[in-house]
């Protein structure tokens, strides 16, 4: 018969999880070590972040994801959130005290990002139910990271509408208009350029703002199907003609 430092205990093996030793000896000294000196404490709390809240309006995800990497950098934080190995989750029977602190600090990181986005936005997206920081993380850059035909339009018309003045602001606000364009061109296609400019063009008549709708609507359906070039200025040409010759006024020679 083995001895007790012999017996093996079996090890689930989970990347996320801190592996098991092999023996109920190791495990003893596990559980002692947690109740000495836990491997995770707890962090000490970020300072507010003062940058702008996450918001689909702003399509501002690149640069929020940024600041807020640097933000959380150098407090510990950031490692909750990047991935779920860096930091493995402690045994729950062996490391309790341990495991609280992870809990508490995952947690911290989960509640600080939150709060950092558009609060109409996370609430209707029950953002607060994502089990851990990583989770809520990889689920805002699917929801945030393309901005979307309707918001990259907005993202133009700021554009469009920024003017410098020679003053002592002048840098800082091109620096923000490069980021804005950035932001407004990211994966965008000649075609979905074509397209915006076609919509944009519409923007001024009252009478083709149903035409506009529809057309941003069917780039975002295509969007969302994967085949974002699927929908292009044809569609956009035909849309106009009918609507034209359904209006009353004299039809569209083709």
């Amino acid at each position: 018969m083995s001895s007790d430092s012999e017996q093996e205990v079996v090890d689930s093996s989970n990347p996320t999880q801190v592996p098991l030793p092999a023996t109920k000896a190791a495990l003893r000294a596990m559980r002692d070590a947690d109740t000495k000196r836990p491997h995770i404490s707890v962090l000490a709390a970020p300072s507010p972040f003062t940058k702008p809240k996450l918001s689909k309006t702003a399509a501002n995800f690149d640069t929020w994801s940024w600041n807020m990497q640097m933000h959380l950098g150098s407090t510990g934080f950031w490692r909750y959130i990047q991935d779920n190995t860096s930091i493995r989750v402690p045994n729950r029977d062996y490391q309790p005290n341990a495991y609280a602190n992870y809990r508490t600090n995952s947690d911290a990181a989960k509640y600080f990002l939150v709060a950092n986005i558009d609060p109409k936005e996370a609430k209707h997206l029950k953002l607060l139910d994502e089990p851990s920081p990583h989770v809520l993380y990889t689920r805002l850059e699917a929801i945030y990271g393309n901005p979307g035909p309707t918001r990259q339009l907005k993202l133009m018309e700021k554009c469009f509408d920024v003017f410098l003045c020679n003053d002592a602001k002048m840098i800082d606000q091109f620096d923000d208009l490069m980021d804005m364009a950035f932001r407004a061109f990211r994966n965008m296609t000649e075609n979905t350029w074509q397209c915006l400019i076609g919509v944009r063009a519409m923007g001024r008549d009252s009478s083709l703002s149903q035409a506009r709708t529809l057309v941003l609507d069917a780039m975002a359906a295509a969007e969302t199907a994967g085949k974002t070039d699927s929908y292009t200025p044809e569609h956009i040409r035909d849309i106009l003609i009918r609507h034209h010759n359904e209006s009353g006024t004299a039809p569209i020679a083709l």
